[in-house]
């Protein structure tokens, strides 16, 4: 729930549309967004499935008497969360809006133990457009705007739920042969549909099982199974195969990036449609859901320790979770665990290394 002096803040906010507003991702793989705020130069992930606008690190001071709440933030898994701290901006631009005042919240995250730094400095929640406008996201030359209303031609109709006071909605998808509307969140940068799994609790047997450690904010939630299914997916007259799966903690469907992109789109609130086209329907329908992924698995650093973080396969020697104590004979330690991590992430065959794992003392050969 917001507070008085949340809400205050966010009805103050002083929001220029700009003519013709558009928005060219930095990079769009990551569909990152120039920002400036208060004279300081950052990239924000555009995400349609964040209520909030929130900067990591800022890079000036924040005083303590522009504070209008501090409050927890909780992820994705409704479980772990962050203290993030809510303030008044003075100045805050992209190439969308101008906001004057504009409310969002920081947060101090934890820097990288090894490894480049993040690519994005927060995140840009979708802002909704002046009531004649509409939000268009285009993939194929990579940019979001505002624009009012454009020409439709080639697009089709899919029906949309708007969130009363945030920019979050949902579109209307047909898998499985069941409908359902599921989040639209540009955020998320899996490449698997998320499905409730209340609601599709009557679908073919699952082609694989995925085992990954689930990192909520700051720290690990839980290693999790996920069932991996291939779904046949409708969009009015579109059909195609994708891959989709069942995460047991999940209650709500969830469509991602990875989905998102294959389309340009057209978000009308005041239609409560969204409207997409193919950036190519010969790409999409290559996917036929006929064979599993080849076997893979992945290291990971979580609290300064090496651990398998993900499978695809199921294995007798260790499973998702165990921490590698020794590498060919040598110590893992703060002064190799990156260059250790990086070897075993590169080589697909690790039967060449010699591998010791910590509480179970497993040897892999």
């Amino acid at each position: 729930m917001l507070s008085c002096g949340e809400y205050k803040a966010m009805i103050n906010e002083q929001i220029s549309y700009k003519n013709d507003s558009i928005a060219y991702f930095s990079d769009k793989r990551m569909q990152l967004l120039p920002i400036n705020i208060d004279g300081e130069k950052y990239n924000f992930i555009y995400d349609t499935g964040s209520q909030v606008t929130i900067l990591n690190n800022p890079k000036f001071d924040l005083k303590e008497d522009d504070i209008i709440r501090d409050r927890k933030i909780y992820g994705f898994d409704k479980k772990t969360s962050a203290r993030m701290q809510g303030y008044g901006i003075k100045s805050f631009s992209s190439g969308l809006y101008d906001i004057n005042g504009k409310y969002l919240y920081t947060a101090k995250l934890p820097k990288p133990f090894c490894g480049n730094p993040p690519a994005n400095d927060g995140v840009l929640e979708r802002l909704s457009p002046a009531s004649d406008h509409v939000t268009e996201l285009n993939y194929e030359k990579g940019f979001v705007r505002y624009v009012k209303r454009p020409s439709l031609d080639g697009y089709s109709a899919v029906n949309a739920k708007f969130h009363i006071s945030t920019g979050i909605f949902w579109i209307e998808l047909n898998m499985f042969g069941i409908s359902d509307y599921f989040l639209f969140d540009t955020g998320n940068t899996s490449n698997m549909v998320i499905i409730d799994k209340n609601k599709y609790n009557s679908i073919p047997e699952k082609r694989y099982q995925l085992n990954t450690i689930i990192t909520g904010i700051n720290k690990i939630v839980k290693n999790c199974a996920i069932d991996v299914y291939v779904a046949d997916v409708k969009m009015n007259d579109l059909e195609f195969k994708y891959p989709v799966c069942v995460n047991h903690d999940a209650n709500q469907s969830n469509i991602n990036h990875g989905f998102i992109k294959n389309f340009n789109w057209i978000i009308d609130e005041s239609a409560k449609k969204a409207y997409y086209k193919p950036l190519s329907i010969k790409k999409l329908q290559e996917f036929k859901g006929e064979t599993n992924p080849a076997p893979a698995r992945q290291v990971g650093i979580f609290n300064k320790k090496l651990l398998i973080s993900f499978m695809n396969y199921e294995d007798a020697t260790f499973k998702v979770g165990d921490e590698i104590r020794e590498f060919n004979n040598e110590l893992v330690t703060e002064k190799n665990i990156c260059d250790i991590g990086t070897k075993l992430n590169l080589e697909k065959d690790w039967t060449n290394f010699n591998i010791q794992f910590a509480v179970s003392n497993k040897n892999e050969k």
